[in-house]
């Protein structure tokens, strides 16, 4: 099971100090996010680091002081102590997302805008390329990110970094179903993709097959939960009457979210 969690936030409202978010953060991280230029990038940082405490805190039962993060030798970050628990983080425009699994698990969440297909052709395999020009003109731009975060969530899963390069292996399917071709030193992975409203595409990887439990938290219950942080059990509790989530059965696939 990967259970994903989704929060979409305001940019026009600035929660992070009208509610003083950040205290809930460690002092390493306080001091790192705060010294982020990138105003929309800090809002991300802080969600989706709150995210990723409210949910571990709730799962292992521990009270928010007691988690420690640290990072591997690859740059991803782990929590000591998490039980075999792994998580990761995407956030791109207006959404953040982060998931948990059992198992090394990757995702990444991209909005639709205009990229040059350059990107494509230098990075992506030959075959992956080809399947973009392919497509109708209309469809490209579309397929073209349909690829990327299939690829990048991937890499983000393997936990190496670009130390696997994106045209080391090759994303190919159809609408429904994906499938990777790499050679024998690659794991094999499982796949979904989704499209999350109507400008945003997110994929999510696995190495067994898969279903996924999806959670869609607002912005103000974001808040509510990051005030019980210290108290596990009523965060449980007040997550469980939230009662927002949808499971996906599916090991591969292709997935509509409207929200």
């Amino acid at each position: 099971m990967v259970y994903v969690f989704l929060c979409k936030y305001n940019h026009s409202r600035d929660y992070i100090n009208e509610y003083n978010l950040i205290r809930f953060l460690s002092k390493e991280k306080q001091e790192k996010f705060t010294r982020n230029k990138n105003k929309k990038s800090f809002v991300q940082s802080v969600i989706g680091e709150l995210l990723t405490r409210i949910i571990f805190c709730k799962l292992l039962k521990l009270e928010n002081k007691s988690l420690v993060f640290k990072k591997d030798d690859f740059n991803k970050p782990f929590l000591e102590s998490a039980q075999g628990w792994d998580f990761n983080i995407s956030h791109s425009g207006e959404w953040i997302v982060c998931v948990f699994s059992r198992h090394c698990v990757g995702v990444d969440l991209e909005q639709v805008k205009q990229r040059q297909l350059g990107i494509a052709q230098q990075y992506f395999s030959d075959d992956e390329y080809t399947s973009i020009i392919n497509q109708d003109t209309s469809n490209q731009l579309i397929h073209f990110y349909r690829i990327l975060t299939l690829k990048e969530s991937y890499i983000k899963a393997i936990g190496k970094g670009l130390k696997v390069p994106l045209n080391s292996f090759c994303i190919q399917g159809d609408d429904y179903r994906f499938y990777m071709q790499a050679n024998n030193s690659l794991p094999k992975a499982y796949f979904q993709h989704y499209n999350v409203g109507e400008h945003y595409l997110m994929s999510i990887c696995a190495f067994e097959e898969f279903s996924s439990h999806v959670t869609f938290l607002e912005i103000n219950e974001l808040v509510d939960l990051s005030v019980l942080l210290n108290f596990p059990d009523e965060l449980s509790m007040k997550m469980e009457k939230l009662n927002k989530s949808v499971s996906i059965f599916s090991g591969e696939g292709r997935f509509s979210m409207c929200c």
